[in-house]
């Protein structure tokens, strides 16, 4: 199966909250045989040239600047 998680943050060696529970549940994910990507990105995080990584079996990608502007409009009610 072909997981993706949106997170405003996945690191590797710090961090509270959830992104502890997604820092050890993707990876187990992963290990069973699933497909998961990661974008890490906000509404006010973003980058002009995304680079992406595997970490744990899981890939790890920043959120491309320019989809955040392609959307962006969509979102402004919220």
């Amino acid at each position: 199966m072909k997981l993706l998680y949106i997170l405003p943050e996945y690191v590797t060696n710090e961090g509270g909250g959830i992104i502890t529970f997604y820092r050890t549940f993707l990876p187990m994910l992963a290990a069973l045989g699933h497909e998961v990507r990661v974008i890490v990105g906000s509404g006010v995080t973003a980058v002009t040239s995304p680079k992406v990584s595997i970490i744990d079996g899981v890939s790890v990608e920043t959120l491309d600047f320019t989809i955040l502007e392609k959307y962006r409009t969509g979102f402004t009610r919220y």
